[in-house]
């Protein structure tokens, strides 16, 4: 542990704003008229004050700098009373407003520590001479200090803006720093922006696998792997990211404004800046596909959980979060209500994950397998390039409309008649680029029914999803499994999980019934609410009215189904409810609970459709007295 300094000594602070004051004999010079100074004192000399690029007129050496410790220090005690700061200049402590100066040196002087100023000539601050006199001395020369910064400041804004207005309207290039793409020798030596060929295909390359479902993790391992286009310190997941989130690859750029230390927008981006280096299509569907998974937070390499975002808790509405508790037949995997776990208006309720995952891949009627499977056909690729081609078009087209909202605000605020009239014309552009590409979704749209109509039959998508299934569950399967997810949330709308079954029994009187409401001046049906009770007794009731009448009058048969009829509240009748995109609603029951719900089957025309399963309930009965006769 260091000694703590007790004997006054000099402190050499130097401060540069921009590197260039650096350069030449200005810092010399400092240092030996500091040592001088400390020579002349008898005073060990401290050179270790340094700023170097941060800015007086900011603050930002004295929040964050040298100064800043320095002033940390001095309030600590750390710095022995008779100690001098030796500076240049007033300035060089800060050029802000004359408070926020004399805050600073005051704060100095009033802990007993002297500063000195070497140039233009030698004048020491202690809280004898600003008493005497030397007070409107130091606040001239700050006021002067910080009107300088002002001023320049003002230039530097005003530079600024022009030169951005130039690259708004003008297309001009405003600045020398580009993206890595792009030859750094010629942006500066020719600003000119010329691509570098093999950072354009690793781009795109990036971007293909984002839209293939690939995270962000296992892209920069590829990139890290297969060499190509390499960053100075390797590829990382965040570099990945901001490449995708980066519109500078379709060929814009938005200025910026410092404020309060922070990076904002200054209006809105310049379209058609840069040379475009990704295609719209490509770009947008990736943007699509990176907005639906937002706010799900963690890494998403290995996709343990095909149902990430869309799996929720029935009775709260929570997270379903994945666990995995090791492999079986000890271990399993479960989804359990993520409320629930952390005592948040839920119970701790939990499902199998695998029975879940079954229920949804083999229930899904408008799942593709085909385009999830690796090395899929020709046919198949073809249709799904067609629906990427589609995401990517809409996407393309609310962009469009937001250009458009952006030149419309920009025209009323147009400097002169010739720059209105180019922004009318840039609008112009961009109406007829958006009926081009509303024409060319309706023909993808007939090329995808047309290719995809072979793909329905019911055997060929057994088999493909057998094919999948398989795929899945191999060492491999992580690209597989992303693409299935994916694949997944465009067709799911939410999977609600009743972990324990229904919440209650039913009410007849309070049963939801469907309504109708006003919309706009009309009327809309309102469907009734999924209902979260149960009515199995009267279901039974109903049953043997209609079958054994007789039946219903054995009280052990009525003790029997109303404890069936609790069993259905517990983990034993667990089911979940898939809701489709399509607005479709289905329940499905995994093997062996009590629970009510349809599966898929196909008729002899192998055509999908629907079945009801439930309890088999006179089975039930009859097997349990069965067992009852035997324990008599």
């Amino acid at each position: 542990m260091p000694r703590p300094i007790t004997k006054p000594r000099v402190y050499s602070y130097l401060r540069f704003s921009t590197p260039e004051q650096k350069l030449g004999d200005s810092e010399r010079r400092q240092l030996e008229l500091a040592e001088a100074f400390a020579k002349r004192k008898k005073l060990p000399l401290d050179e270790s004050l340094r700023d170097e690029g941060l800015s007086g007129y900011h603050g930002t050496h004295r929040k964050k700098g040298a100064l800043g410790k320095f002033l940390k220090r001095i309030e600590a005690g750390e710095i022995p009373m008779g100690s001098i700061l030796v500076v240049e200049n007033i300035d060089r402590l800060g050029r802000e407003d004359v408070l926020t100066a004399l805050e600073t040196i005051t704060t100095i002087i009033n802990r007993e520590i002297s500063i000195v100023t070497l140039l233009p000539y030698e004048a020491e601050y202690t809280r004898e001479s600003i008493n005497n006199g030397m007070i409107y001395q130091l606040v001239g020369d700050i006021k002067r200090a910080n009107a300088e910064s002002e001023m320049k400041s003002q230039r530097v804004r005003a530079a600024r803006k022009q030169a951005k207005a130039a690259a708004r309207d003008l297309g001009l290039m405003v600045t020398a720093r580009i993206p890595a793409w792009f030859d750094p020798e010629k942006a500066k030596n020719d600003r000119v922006c010329e691509v570098i060929p093999e950072a354009v295909a690793c781009v795109n390359q990036i971007f293909e696998w984002k839209l293939q479902g690939v995270g962000l993790h296992t892209i920069a391992e590829k990139l890290n792997k297969q060499g190509g286009w390499e960053r100075p310190n390797g590829w990382r997941a965040s570099y990945v990211k901001k490449i995708l989130q980066n519109r500078a690859v379709i060929g814009e750029y938005q200025p910026h404004i410092v404020r309060d230390g922070k990076r904002l927008p200054d209006g809105d981006p310049i379209y058609d800046y840069y040379p475009q280096i990704v295609e719209n299509e490509l770009f947008f569907a990736v943007q699509k596909i990176t907005q639906q998974n937002r706010g799900s937070g963690g890494r998403k390499d290995k996709c343990s959980n095909l149902l990430t975002h869309i799996a929720k808790c029935a009775y709260c509405g929570g997270t379903m979060r994945f666990v995995d508790k090791g492999k079986p037949p000890k271990g399993q995997q479960y989804l359990r209500c993520d409320n629930g776990y952390r005592g948040v208006c839920c119970d701790r309720y939990m499902i199998r994950y695998d029975e879940v995952e079954t229920l949804v891949l083999e229930n899904c009627a408008k799942l593709k397998p085909e385009q999830v499977l690796p090395n899929p056909d020709q046919q198949t690729k073809q249709c799904e390039a067609l629906k990427q081609k589609l995401a990517g078009k809409a996407a393309e087209i609310n962009d469009i409309d937001t250009k458009l909202d952006n030149f419309a605000n920009r025209v009323g605020d147009a400097p002169s008649k010739a720059i209105a009239e180019r922004i009318y014309s840039e609008m112009g552009k961009l109406e007829e680029q958006k009926a081009q590409i509303e024409k060319a979704i309706q023909e993808t749209e007939q090329e995808l029914r047309e290719a995809s109509r072979s793909l329905n039959s019911f055997k060929t998508w057994t088999n493909s999803l057998a094919e999948m299934r398989k795929a899945i569950t191999g060492e491999d399967s992580v690209e597989v499994r992303l693409k299935l997810r994916l694949h997944l949330a465009e067709l799911i709308d939410r999977v609600e999980i009743f972990a324990h079954g229904y919440k209650e029994r039913l009410d007849p009187d309070e049963q939801p019934h469907p309504s109708t409401k006003l919309v706009n001046g009309k009327r809309k049906y309102v469907p009734a609410p999924p209902q979260q009770a149960d009515d199995f007794i009267e279901v039974v009731e109903a049953k043997v009215a209609e079958f054994s009448p007789e039946l219903w009058d054995d009280e052990q048969f009525r003790s029997f189904v109303e404890h069936v009829a609790e069993q259905r509240m517990t983990r034993k009748g667990c089911f979940i409810r898939v809701f489709f995109k399509t607005g479709a609603t289905v329940d499905l029951v995994p093997p062996g609970s009590l629970a009510d719900g349809m599966e898929m089957v196909h008729d002899k025309r192998r055509r999908i459709g629907w079945r009801f399963v439930s309890p088999k309930i006179f089975r039930m009965w009859q097997d349990y007295q069965t067992n009852y006769r035997k324990r008599r």
